[in-house]
């Protein structure tokens, strides 16, 4: 069985935020299960990264909650959080704190083709 979860979540928000919900739902579950989980902002969604972004997308159906409060869930519970191929200008004070590791296309098909390793993209 395999021991680490890579979530990528690479698919557009912008019209519907609601269905990041899900995804790091499953990473905090995994994180809290033990097992070694990464969420990887890929395409438009490293716009998440950074400040303020998340911190203003509303959940619908959840109170005052934010997408960001559920990124903040995942790290609490154990998953890292990193971002694949960002511009060249952004600075790390421009993200959010909880962005551990900036990655390229290379990290992710290694990790994607490391047989302990399961990738879900969404």
């Amino acid at each position: 069985m395999a021991n680490k979860l890579i979530i990528i979540l690479h698919r557009p928000w912008s019209e519907h935020p609601e269905n990041l919900v899900q995804p790091l739902f499953q990473a905090a579950a995994a994180a809290a299960m033990q097992f070694e989980t990464e969420v990887i902002l890929s395409g438009l969604n490293i716009d998440l990264a950074r400040r303020d972004v998340a911190a203003g997308i509303a959940i619908h159906g959840n109170g005052l909650r934010t997408l960001y409060d559920y990124l903040q869930e995942a790290v609490h519970a154990g998953a890292t959080i990193k971002v694949c191929s960002p511009p060249a200008d952004w600075q790390t004070e421009d993200m959010i704190p909880e962005i551990e590791e900036l990655v390229g296309a290379a990290y992710i098909i290694s990790e994607a083709m490391d047989p302990d390793s399961v990738t879900l993209t969404y």
